[in-house]
């Protein structure tokens, strides 16, 4: 019985469980039992945008790599799908890290035809290159938008150049494992 909890447990915790919302109800796993942080942001009266981040490291050739999923439920306003909002919520990411001292970001917007993500949702891939003041850093990203339940996903896997193979390695393992 000891056994069977433990992996019962192990399994848990090794899935993205969403309890922000019973929109956000998308699953991913992870190599390494995941942290989660919750927030929530009011953006204008009557608009919350309720966030729920689960990340998890990983060690290849001395260095970590980050699995990050992050679900972004938005209340009372409606994703649009649109250019522009596409393009605003890149820029935000980018200025992301710009903003946590990331120096020469570059993006790299990923094509159809060399796309990881095979979900019929609405989609973009792109993978940002920076430098930190420990080295070049990878970040591969899919965000993926849910219109019928106003919910937003994006999938993120980070490492430094130095394993820049098993950061693509993980960050497609992320994808495959991702289901709406």
């Amino acid at each position: 019985m000891t056994k069977k909890l433990v992996l019962f447990t192990s399994v848990i915790l090794l899935c993205f469980s969403s309890i922000v919302s019973a929109k956000c109800d998308a699953t991913a796993d992870f190599v390494t039992p995941p942290k989660t942080k919750r927030q929530s942001l009011d953006l204008a009266e009557g608009v919350t945008l309720k966030l729920a981040q689960t990340i998890s490291t990983q060690i290849k050739s001395n260095a970590k790599i980050a699995s990050n999923v992050i679900c972004q439920v938005l209340e009372g306003a409606s994703y649009t799908g649109s250019e522009e909002e596409w393009q605003g919520f890149i820029n935000s990411a980018a200025n992301g890290l710009i903003a946590k001292e990331y120096q020469n970001v570059t993006l790299t917007l990923v094509g159809e035809m060399d796309a990881t993500y095979k979900g019929k949702k609405q989609n973009k891939e792109y993978v940002f290159t920076a430098k930190t003041p420990s080295g070049v850093q990878h970040i591969h990203n899919l965000a993926v938008l849910d219109k019928e339940n106003n919910t937003f996903y994006t999938l993120s896997v980070s490492g430094d150049e130095s394993i820049k193979d098993e950061v693509i390695k993980e960050y497609k393992r992320l994808v495959d494992s991702f289901s709406l």
